[in-house]
């Protein structure tokens, strides 16, 4: 599980717009010394960001309705 640590580390390197493409070929490189294929590897290092970026959109959502909820309060006060 060591690749985790590595994986993240690539993703923070400023190389690309929200570590999208350096996540995939990193996850190929570490997934190919398991038997994974490449297309395999890039679906699930897909799959995994769409599920963070559908977590953070329900999250972003549920915070904006709640901040203007808060300024209406703030406004009748």
């Amino acid at each position: 599980m060591l690749f985790v640590p590595l994986l993240y580390l690539a993703i923070l390197l400023p190389l690309s717009f929200n570590g999208i493409g350096i996540r995939e070929s990193v996850f190929v490189i570490f997934a190919a010394s398991w038997g994974i294929t490449s297309a395999d590897a890039v679906a699930f290092s897909l799959t995994v960001f769409a599920l963070g970026l559908a977590g953070s959109l329900a999250g972003g959502i549920i915070y904006w309705f709640d901040r203007s909820a808060r300024l209406d309060d703030t406004k009748s006060a």
